[in-house]
């Protein structure tokens, strides 16, 4: 499996920056899932067969932004979710 650095967002996640091993996207997801379930909830929605980052939030792996969540990752990757911010 593959070495993986992924940053979660800093106002929902204490845990930051985390290293892990994964072979594509949806493990990954279900890692952070186990890692830091509050985060889990405000980064992805659940469907019956997989996960994906909710409407607001962008993935990005490698800093390329990625609409696959079953992209497949590769050892020294870097996945970053981006969440916008809106307001009135």
């Amino acid at each position: 499996m593959a070495q993986i650095t992924v940053a979660l967002p800093r106002t929902l996640s204490n845990s930051g920056t985390l290293t892990l091993e994964a072979r594509d996207c949806q493990q990954l997801f279900r890692q952070i899932q186990e890692l830091d379930p509050h985060a889990f909830a405000a980064i992805f929605r659940e469907t019956d067969s997989w996960i994906r980052p909710k409407p607001y939030v962008a993935l990005f792996v490698n800093d390329e932004q990625r609409f696959d969540v079953h992209h497949a990752l590769s050892d020294g990757d870097t996945v970053v979710f981006a969440t916008a911010i809106a307001g009135g």
